[in-house]
């Protein structure tokens, strides 16, 4: 990540930049971050059928689906987070 660091800020206005759940630190980046929220409940979930039914042979891909949340303004960020 330290080349990153180099990069003129407009290679970040072209860049797609995403990380998954609300990220505190991405606030202060100068350039936009799209955030996913993870579906843990679910994953957790497959996660326990899949051990609770374990089978060597199976190569099953599971895939869980991430949502893209509602936007809020930094401050709203907050007090949604710190409770």
């Amino acid at each position: 990540m330290q080349f990153t660091a180099t990069l003129p800020l407009t290679a970040w206005k072209s860049a797609v930049v995403g990380c998954f759940d609300w990220d505190p630190f991405a606030a202060y980046l100068p350039f936009d971050v799209t955030m996913l929220r993870q579906d843990v409940e679910t994953m957790i979930s497959e996660a326990f059928t899949l051990a609770e039914n374990y089978d060597p042979k199976d190569r099953s891909l599971i895939l869980v689906p991430t949502g893209l949340g509602k936007m809020f303004e930094e401050a709203e960020q907050t007090k949604e987070f710190d409770r």
